[in-house]
């Protein structure tokens, strides 16, 4: 640090000290206030189903698996919106395996809604297309962190800018001396 800034720093302490302690004050209650969202995510793999006895019928439904088509309308069948909480499902690049995850204020009901919601989707494509299944990779279970907000990040992005803050006021104050 050159001399100029450490004099800004001494003379202007108090004022740059305000400024810090305003900024990372402000940094926590926006952080605090937001209702914290979590999210839980049920994985399910689309599969022939083991009741398929025709050889054809196998390899006629792994080809269509290839082309990936039927697991994104699979995952397409699962999205939902149920008030507070969101539902989507999504493909895992390169595989059938469909990712059903639920974002909602309460841990425990968002892994319920994303486990009903893979239930649900599974017998609805086995009722649509015999010749395939889903079953569950892993269930859903309550996160034991919230995705939003991200208080860590929130803390450290809130002391960084309360510190430039401050060097900024203690500079500026000092070259309005």
């Amino acid at each position: 640090m050159s001399v100029d800034v450490v004099r800004a720093l001494r003379r202007n302490a108090v004022p740059a000290l305000a400024v810090f302690a305003g900024v990372l004050l402000v940094a926590v209650i926006a952080t605090a206030l937001p209702t914290p969202i979590y999210e839980s995510a049920a994985q399910l793999i689309v599969a022939p189903a083991p009741d398929t006895r025709d050889t054809a019928d196998v390899i006629r439904s792994l080809e269509t698996l290839e082309r990936r088509t039927v697991v994104a309308t699979f995952a397409r069948m699962a999205g939902q919106d149920a008030g507070a909480f969101d539902t989507r499902a999504s493909v895992v690049p390169n595989t059938n395996i469909i990712r059903i995850a639920t974002r909602g204020p309460d841990a425990k009901r968002a892994a319920a809604i994303a486990n009903a919601a893979a239930e649900k989707l599974a017998a609805d494509a086995h009722a649509l297309y015999r010749v395939y299944v889903l079953r569950t990779l892993a269930a859903a279970v309550p996160a034991r962190h919230p995705v939003q907000p991200d208080r860590r990040r929130n803390a450290v992005v809130g002391f960084v800018v309360a510190l430039a803050l401050a060097f900024a006021t203690a500079l500026a104050l000092e070259r309005l001396r």
